[in-house]
């Protein structure tokens, strides 16, 4: 009968190796998170764009539903011109769920002489009046 020597590889490497290929793949697997937000609620969102702490009057806010970034065809599913309430510029989107929003704001900046815009994410998580500023920056169009 043949001597068998046995092999004298260590199996951690393999085992290493295998472990992490799985792992990565498990990951894979998570259900990506589905964001919410839309019409059909009582919410109502209120926004006041601002640039260097001063409301921007002449302005037009843009909202994307179930969103946490600007689109990237840059449509929007609703849009509102400012309009002045007690002298405060504001963009009103009413009968909102709860849920995640993206709004954008581009406009004219008549204090500083300048052309406007800026984008933030939001969550509504209250169904009740919602306040945000919208901050702005300058730009050359």
């Amino acid at each position: 009968m043949p001597n068998i020597v046995p092999n004298s590889r260590k199996p951690w490497p393999i085992l290493l190796f295998a472990a992490t290929v799985v792992s990565a793949w498990i990951g894979c697997l998570k259900p990506a998170t589905q964001l919410s937000g839309g019409k059909g609620g009582k919410a109502t969102l209120v926004v006041t764009p601002i640039h260097d702490t001063l409301d921007v009057d002449s302005c037009v806010v843009y909202i994307k539903y179930a969103a946490n970034n600007a689109p990237g065809n840059n449509v929007y599913d609703d849009s509102v011109k400012c309009s002045l309430s007690n002298n405060i510029p504001v963009s009103v989107f009413t009968g909102l769920q709860n849920g995640q929003y993206y709004i954008y704001a581009d406009g004219y900046h008549l204090a500083y002489n300048t052309w406007v815009k800026g984008g933030i994410p939001i969550t509504i998580s209250a169904q009740d009046t919602n306040v945000r500023l919208l901050p702005t920056f300058a730009y050359f169009k």
